[in-house]
Parts: C-alpha cells; structure tokens; sequence
C-alpha cells in the first residue's frame, strides 16, 4: 500500500506522515464529527449541529483535504439510527465544498444515505444497508461508495454485544447478506466503489482482504484490484505510472488477474523511488 487516505480519526497524529518516514502517501480529513453521546467514547470531536460547519471547516482547514461526519450510530438505541439531520449533511457539505474541500460520510442504513446523496457528499462510508433503488442515484451524483466488506463479522457481534433485541439484530443480518448482491450490482451499474477498511474494527493493512471480498461479491477481478489500487489514486488526485509521476509501484512475478492471493507476495516494492522491498533471487 502505496497511498492511504484516512477519511477521519480520533486524532491529528497522521498529517505530516508520508514518504519521507517510509509510510504511504497519507490523505487525511482530521477528527470524526459527531453529536455529543453519539459515538464511541473519545473517538470524535463531539459537536451538536448548531457548531457543525464551524468545526468542519477547522478540521478541513487542519487536513487540507476531508471533512467526515457520522451520519448514523449503532449506539444509543435499538438499531442504527441517524445523527445529523438531513439539514445539516446539506448545510455543512454546502460549506466544505465552498472552501475547496471534500466530504464523506459514514453512514449504514437507507434514509442516511438518501440524506447523505441528497447533500451532494463525496463519499460513502460502509453504506452497509445500501438498497439496489438507492444505486441510479449514487451513480447520478457520481458519489463514492466504500462498502468496508471486512468489518462485517464485526458488526454482526458488535450489535448483540450492545444488547439489540432480536429483531433489530435480524434487520442488521438480513441487511447484511443483501450487500454482495448490491456491490455486484453497483459496480455493473458504473458506480465508483472502492476497497477500503474500517481501522479498530479489524487490523490496519487488510485493504488485500477487502479486494478479494469485492471480488467474492461478483465484481470483476480487475475492477476490484483497481478498486484499492490505481481506481482509488485517480480519484485522490494521485499520478499513476506516468512521464514525471512520483515513483510508486508495486509489482509480482505473477499476474494478480490471474490470481488474486499473489497480492499477498509483492516481490518489489518502491515508494517516492526508494526500494523498499527487492524482489528475491
């Protein structure tokens, strides 16, 4: 992994990390944003919607880049529920966008994500509960969907852990198993869907896992690896292997077309030019 972007974090420890400390060339968007009491304690920069644009276009003008909102929480209730309203999605991607910024939203059921696609947003977070009518107007407002595959099994036991009555946690599993239909099916439309993971609910580093469950969805393989690799840059704004770009390459001595699991055995690796993984002899 050449390029990361972090679309929101607990801190603002990862700004200046890149290259030059041998890390990938870092995207951040600075602190989630979050209603008091709304998500998990310490994590967000809490703010209720009357100071929302104003903290977004500090956390912008820290990042440069991002601002991200939670849309919706597994906490404080009987099922995931919105945080912001619609109004306020709207409000505040109105004013990041006008100071040159981009937004993306984590968000899980339906009615955040119409919110969400309403207010013009960049990107989707999770969308774990998409719907396949939601899909003409994700791919109409060309808006990013990250599904996060990988932290299913996660949300499956995080939803019982908090106490969901039984038919709440049915309505997360039944929504669950829905989603590889509706990844298929988006990617098959033409919407933008990137391999992303979901740091704290699995290990950093599982962007290889999230590709082959993209792939185990019904995507296409070369669409899912462009999906975590040079899909994702173009849409960053990164170069790809172009005359003048920053040396950035991962190669293999076979073809991950072919056969996805050689992602696992990168025999070079180089960033910003420098060798970091030689292939062997």
């Amino acid at each position: 992994m050449l390029a990361l972007r972090e679309p929101g974090s607990p801190d603002h420890e990862s700004r200046d990390l890149g290259p030059a400390d041998g890390l990938p060339r870092i995207t951040t968007a600075g602190r989630f944003l979050s209603p008091p009491g709304r998500y998990f304690p310490g994590l967000a920069r809490e703010v209720d919607e009357g100071g929302l644009v104003e903290a977004a276009l500090e956390e912008l003008a820290w990042s440069g880049a991002w601002v991200k909102l939670i849309g919706d929480s597994p906490l404080g209730g009987d099922g995931i529920t919105r945080t912001f309203t619609d109004a306020a999605l709207a409000q505040v991607t109105a004013a990041v966008h006008g100071a040159g910024g981009r937004v993306s939203v984590h968000c899980t059921v339906p009615e955040v994500i119409s919110g969400a696609l309403d207010a013009g947003v960049d990107s989707l977070e999770h969308g774990s509960f998409m719907t396949l009518d939601l899909l003409p107007v994700l791919r109409q407002a060309d808006v990013t969907w990250v599904p996060t595959c990988s932290i299913n099994d996660a949300v499956r036991g995080l939803v019982r852990n908090v106490g969901y009555s039984e038919s709440a946690i049915r309505h997360v599993e039944t929504c669950l198993d829905a989603q590889p239909e509706v990844i298929r099916q988006a990617v098959a439309d033409g919407v933008r869907v990137l391999a992303g993971t979901d740091a704290g609910m699995v290990p950093h580093g599982m962007v290889r896992r999230e590709i082959e469950l993209l792939i185990a969805a019904g995507v296409p393989v070369e669409a899912a690896l462009g999906a975590g690799s040079w899909t994702a840059r173009s849409w960053l704004g990164l170069p790809l292997v172009e005359e003048g770009a920053p040396a950035d390459l991962v190669a293999y001595r076979e073809d991950p077309r072919d056969d996805p699991a050689v992602l696992a055995v990168p025999a070079v690796i180089i960033l910003d030019g420098e060798l970091l993984v030689p292939a062997s002899v």
